[in-house]
């Protein structure tokens, strides 16, 4: 599964060198397994394989600086998605938690968020040891009930929306203007693109 996600990755990044994108640059270099493993075990999660892959590639992109792919996405890294998913869980669902007979739809816990936008996360959810499906997750609606099945299949989205026109960047720093009418409708509505 991480080498699909891997050869996704690299072609995203490709494809971001090759339309001058702000965030090409940006990324923080990829971490080594045991400095991801340490960063994330605070959330005493699974870190599923893709997971791992994802921050190997890159970990996020410095925070506030623009760096930024489509529209407000910022790739997060290893710390910042474990920042993240303390801090808007319980903006989401308060501090009280999941109680084991009401799990909660708006933020299951088993979502861990990998990037940030003004208007929500998206998230993988770390109970497959192999792949991890995302999600967008809002701070109006909570959780869209469909996404991906995987990262590797999200990266992908990702380069099919640059390919087909999509997502195009603009001449300001780190923009990327959205085509709606060039995604296609099942795709768009997850809100993963």
């Amino acid at each position: 599964m991480s080498a699909d996600l891997h050869a996704a990755l690299q072609g995203f990044e490709r494809r971001l060198v090759d339309h001058g994108a702000p965030i090409a640059t940006e990324f923080r270099a990829g971490l080594p397994d045991g400095e991801i493993e340490t960063q994330f075990a605070p959330l005493a999660l699974p870190l599923p394989s893709e997971l791992r892959a994802w921050w190997r590639w890159r970990n996020g992109a410095p925070l506030g600086r623009g760096a930024r792919t489509s529209g407000d996405f910022s790739p997060l890294g290893v710390a910042d998605a474990v920042s993240e998913y303390r801090h808007s869980r319980v903006i989401l669902i308060g501090d009280r938690g999941e109680p084991a007979d009401e799990p909660n739809h708006a933020w299951p816990g088993s979502f861990v968020p990998i990037v940030g936008m003004s208007y929500g996360v998206i998230a993988c959810d770390c109970s497959h040891t192999e792949r991890a499906p995302a999600r967008l997750i809002t701070w109006v609606d909570g959780m869209y009930e469909s996404g991906t099945a995987s990262l590797a299949e999200m990266v992908e989205w990702w380069n099919d929306a640059i390919d087909g026109g999509g997502w195009k960047p603009t001449t300001g720093p780190g923009s990327w203007i959205t085509s709606t009418e060039r995604l296609p409708p099942e795709r768009r509505m997850t809100g993963l693109l």
